[in-house]
């Protein structure tokens, strides 16, 4: 079940990080300097529907500078694992971070807070 206030704040959440990635993204194709390294990281998510999942990937790729480029399932020993892109973060813990905050935003969305989640470190490998 949608928790109405957690949706209109992860909507608010969402386009303030797609105006922000857009002007980064602008910044660099009109500077033609890089501004942060190229990565890709693997993100062992917390997200457990399909749901959620979709949500997450579908959010992480309309950010722009980053783009989910691959995942693995679950299985009973292992949560679902998203491989992200990032052009702009300095370090793969930076990504990993801002993948966590975005997930955090997204269970509180969906469940009512990113305690509620499933198991799963939601770090990277």
């Amino acid at each position: 079940m949608l928790h109405p206030w957690n949706t209109v704040r992860y909507g608010a959440f969402l386009v303030r990080e797609i105006l922000a990635g857009t002007g980064r993204t602008a910044r660099y194709a009109l500077s033609g300097r890089a501004r942060g390294k190229l990565a890709i990281v693997e993100y062992e998510m917390r997200c457990a529907t399909d749901l959620e999942i979709t949500w997450f990937a579908s959010s992480i790729t309309i950010t722009p500078g980053t783009l989910v480029v691959g995942m693995a399932p679950g299985t009973s020993a292992a949560p679902a694992t998203l491989f992200v892109h990032s052009m702009f973060d300095n370090d793969r813990t930076s990504v990993v971070e801002g993948l966590r905050d975005m997930e955090n935003r997204l269970l509180r969305m969906t469940r009512g807070s990113a305690e509620n989640a499933a198991p799963g470190t939601g770090g990277a490998a």
